[in-house]
């Protein structure tokens, strides 16, 4: 691409083909009401990026992205950026970098995700039903800003994985006002369980409070956790108290 692509609603739907490389500087931008698809089952088919993709939709016309792949670029040379509104997302894969984790952001609200693989630098999830993602950050990056915040969604089956390797990054995470559906015997995914302290050395205890766990305590959701209350080889703990009795008003309601 040479230029900037616009995904427009009078054209819609869009079948993805092959990879489509997305330089420094250019951008793909969907309209309201725009429905794009990967034209087969090929993880080849997908937007190499480098510059940075926008689909914003309204409540009345979501975007729809199905089986898509977006990918980093091994050419970005700056931060590239995903910026996602009102959509409703199926499969596929949202993983904006290449070689670095600061060059890229994720910031996603308001949409419905269901079954697959979000990875970044900085990802930003907002007031969004999470239904079988895995919700990954490595952490070992340096970035202005947090690197992880999910507020008020509403994670309809299971829960994310994020992990907390390093004591400097975890106090750049915000986890709060979100529904945990672990009333349900979570579904394990890709992964284990949720939260999870990579760094044995550590003595930080990161926080998760002000979430809602569907009436379990500190002792029940230690079941979800891979951290010092689960491990003899981990000192730190996640910090879970104190915890919401009811779900955040600002929390979308699960679907399940």
């Amino acid at each position: 691409m040479e230029s900037d692509l616009a995904l427009t609603l009078d054209k819609s739907p869009y079948s993805l083909r092959g990879e489509i490389q997305i330089p420094p500087g250019i951008k793909v931008v969907m309209e309201p009401g725009v429905e794009l698809i990967n034209a087969g089952d090929d993880n080849w088919n997908k937007f190499a990026l480098a510059g940075s993709f926008s689909a914003v939709g309204t409540k009345e016309q979501p975007v729809v992205l199905k089986n898509i792949t977006i990918s980093g670029s091994s050419v970005a040379t700056e931060k590239s950026t995903v910026t996602i509104t009102h959509a409703i997302i199926k499969n596929g894969s949202i993983i904006p970098y290449r070689n670095k984790f600061e060059n890229s952001k994720l910031e996603i609200a308001d949409s419905f995700l269901e079954t697959g693989l979000i990875m970044g630098g900085q990802v930003i999830i907002r007031r969004s039903i999470i239904k079988g993602y895995d919700t990954y950050q490595n952490g070992d990056t340096e970035i202005e800003g947090n690197n992880i915040e999910l507020v008020n969604n509403c994670f309809s089956v299971g829960g994310p994985r994020i992990d907390s390797p390093f004591e400097d990054r975890i106090i750049k995470h915000i986890i709060k006002h979100n529904t945990f559906n672990a009333s349900n015997p979570p579904q394990k995914l890709q992964y284990p369980v949720w939260f999870m302290i990579w760094d044995y050395t550590s003595t930080y205890n990161p926080s998760i409070t002000d979430n809602y766990w569907h009436g379990l305590g500190d002792t029940q959701i230690s079941d979800f956790l891979w951290d010092g209350s689960t491990r003899m080889d981990i000192s730190a703990k996640f910090i879970t108290s104190p915890l919401l009795t009811e779900p955040h008003p600002d929390t979308p309601t699960c679907i399940n």
